[in-house]
């Protein structure tokens, strides 16, 4: 990829451009069809994310980042009264007749231009992503890091789990999969060594598929539920790199309703407050009794309403890393 030149512009919610006045996306689709064939090659509206969000008082549902679908009728870049956007153009010319000819415009500030150097962005998103510890056992680690080192059991106690990370599928960092992770080891601590042979785990919304992988890792049969077909994809891969591919089975749908002798001993729902809700009965029908229920994607305020509908597994407790919660049956 050659060098391009990038400069910044700073917007309100109602752009005045040319005569007219505009919403956001309206000014967007005007710069590419005034300035797609002479240079703009790029236009990036900057990032909010979700554990920014709720502080700025745009989110009281929660959203992981490890959830199938993103909250489409969210929209928290075009809640921003003022945004800063980030113009590319191909060459320096292109840069220069784009930003003049805004600038004549005289509404709105425009930043100076820049050259922005080719880079390799694989290597460098190789060079960020060393992998994470996560309490109390876990290592996770990407297949560029430690090569050698085999998953499962460490000499130093902790258990690696391999992931190559897929686009939105969550690499482990996040505060919910985290959150599950603490959760599952300790209950996961009080069992014979450690060892959850012969258990059965459903993971409902797996996503990257981590919490299925460690699952496998300790020992337990694992069936894997994901509506994405391209998250599913990346979790056999995974499975495969991990060596337990014939512990895990990977779905888009949870099976028929079981029998008694065909019921979970732990079920993780790592997703979305409407998703627990809605799933409420197909998840707590499919538990064993005394089984272990961990459930996270939860903000504060999500805790009392999904505790409620999730009360006859048992007593319930709550977990928490910065704002995320997650709660699990006592144990």
């Amino acid at each position: 990829m050659a060098d391009s030149f990038r400069f910044v512009i700073e917007l309100p919610k109602k752009v005045s451009v040319s005569g007219r006045v505009l919403s956001r996306d309206d000014f967007f689709e005007f710069l590419w069809a005034k300035y797609g064939s002479v240079g703009l090659v790029g236009i990036h509206e900057g990032t909010v994310l979700a554990e920014q969000a709720a502080p700025q008082g745009k989110e009281t549902e929660s959203w992981t980042l490890d959830s199938a679908e993103a909250p489409r009728e969210r929209d928290w870049i075009g809640d921003q009264n003022q945004l800063r956007v980030e113009i590319y153009c191909e060459s320096e010319v292109a840069a220069q007749k784009i930003h003049g000819e805004l600038l004549a415009e005289n509404v709105f500030p425009v930043l100076a231009i820049e050259k922005v150097e080719d880079q390799d962005w694989d290597a460098e998103w190789k060079a960020s992503f060393q992998g994470s510890e996560v309490e109390p056992f876990w290592r996770i680690l990407p297949p560029w890091v430690d090569e050698a080192a085999s998953p499962g059991r460490a000499a130093d106690g902790k258990v690696l789990i391999r992931l190559n990370p897929g686009a939105g599928f969550g690499t482990g960092t996040h505060e919910t999969t985290q959150l599950c992770l603490e959760v599952f080891g300790r209950w996961s601590k009080l069992q014979t060594q450690g060892k959850l042979k012969g258990l059965r785990v459903l993971d409902f919304g797996s996503g990257s598929g981590i919490l299925s992988f460690g699952a496998a890792l300790l020992g337990a049969q694992v069936l894997s539920i994901e509506i994405d077909p391209l998250a599913i994809e990346n979790g056999v891969e995974n499975a495969v790199r991990n060596g337990i591919s014939d512990q895990i089975v990977f779905a888009d749908l949870l099976p028929p309703q079981p029998d008694r002798s065909d019921r979970f001993d732990l079920i993780f729902a790592n997703i979305l407050k409407p998703v627990l809700l809605r799933f409420r009965d197909e998840l707590l029908s499919r538990l064993k009794p005394g089984g272990i229920l961990i459930l996270s994607g939860l903000v504060e305020n999500d805790v009392a309403e999904v505790s409620k509908a999730y009360a006859s597994a048992g007593p319930l407790q709550v977990f928490q890393k910065n704002e995320w919660r997650a709660i699990s049956t006592r144990f």
